[in-house]
């Protein structure tokens, strides 16, 4: 999210530079024209999208977080995307209705026009998941591993168990030996 967050700012400084060096001492009125267009028509609906799809990392931390059995968080993970992809729908239609509505096209809607804009939208949808799933997995592999112990610090700790029983007369030589071998085959 900071990577995203960190290119939309500097892609809108960008922008708002390049537009008023270029404007320098020309028609300020069609610059802030120009401005509100790029802002209505482009920004704000990335501002919406990034909202969304922050919230929608955010359940799919928590959702992760249960327990639960393989078949049920499979259902649950088809409803849940299912369902966050119908309320990116109804965000972004509702903000193309009205558009719509203040530009006086409302009545030009198309059924095909639509059709193209989720076959745009389901694709980038489920890439966007896909991505927040790998990038949640290694979150959670990196904490096991800074968490968790080494293989070696367990065997070490094993095999300083097995020495203390050795001293302590709790376990005979043999005993020992086999078992100091087991925990060295692991």
């Amino acid at each position: 999210m900071e990577i995203l967050f960190t290119y939309l700012a500097i892609s809108k400084i960008l922008y708002w530079y390049n537009n008023v060096t270029a404007m320098g001492q020309g028609d300020i009125l069609g610059a802030v024209e120009g401005f509100l267009i790029r802002f209505v028509y482009n920004d704000l609906i990335l501002i919406i999208g990034v909202i969304f799809f922050y919230f929608l990392d955010k359940f799919i931390v928590l959702k992760k977080s249960r327990e639960r059995t393989v078949f049920m968080g499979i259902i649950e993970n088809i409803i849940f995307y299912v369902v966050g992809y119908g309320v990116l729908m109804v965000i972004s239609t509702a903000y193309s209705v009205i558009l719509a509505i203040i530009e006086g096209t409302f009545g030009q809607f198309s059924w095909s026009g639509f059709m193209v804009y989720i076959g745009y939208t389901l694709p980038a949808y489920l890439v966007v998941i896909a991505v927040f799933n790998i990038k949640d997995y290694f979150k959670k592999k990196g904490k096991e591993i800074a968490e968790g112990e080494t293989d070696s610090q367990i065997k070490d700790k094993k095999l300083s168990m097995l020495e203390s029983l050795l001293k302590d007369g709790i376990l005979t030589q043999e005993e020992f030996d086999e078992k100091r071998e087991k925990v060295l085959s692991i």
